[in-house]
């Protein structure tokens, strides 16, 4: 992190939600136990979810983008269901006591539920398309994000509803 942007280094130059969100996380829990004396953890935890408010989360549906990258309103749009994070974000949204954090966490709650009422399972796809406020959700088709098994239900809960 850089100049308050998500910098990345190597041939691709862009960032992963899901792993920035690990990260920032982490960082709390370093600074939960360790404290941050000798290495400002809270610090380095605060200016990364600055950061990752700015460039990973969807202005509209308050929702994770898949990262950095996603600036076209066609990008922005997509969702890597492994991303609703829940927990981070109501920790996040205490640890800053920033209100955003818990709309991010609302909205990400009131995805899960859609989404989990699709399907008998309660189970749902790697990737969909959030749309609007009232967040809209689109199923993906193969080959929309990563390969053939986008549109296809997970075996497993990828996400947790949190505490």
């Amino acid at each position: 992190m850089r100049s308050g942007h998500l910098t990345s280094t190597g041939s691709q130059r862009n960032s992963a939600t899901d792993g920035d969100l690990d990260i920032a996380y982490a960082l709390i829990l370093a600074d939960k136990q360790w404290g941050s004396k000798t290495v400002n953890y809270k610090a380095a935890a605060k200016n990364l979810l600055t950061v990752i408010k700015k460039d990973e989360i969807n202005t509209t549906t308050y929702l994770p983008k898949e990262g950095n990258w996603a600036t076209s309103s066609y990008d922005a749009s997509k969702l890597r269901t492994s991303d609703l994070m829940v927990g981070y974000f109501k920790t996040f949204a205490t640890y800053t006591k920033d209100s955003t954090w818990t709309k991010v966490a609302t909205h990400s709650q009131t995805a899960i539920k859609k989404l989990s009422a699709r399907h008998s399972t309660g189970l749902f796809p790697d990737f969909i398309f959030a749309k609007g406020s009232s967040i809209s959700l689109t199923a993906a088709k193969a080959y929309q994000f990563e390969s053939a098994t986008d549109d296809q239900v997970a075996t497993t809960p990828a996400v947790s509803l949190g505490a």
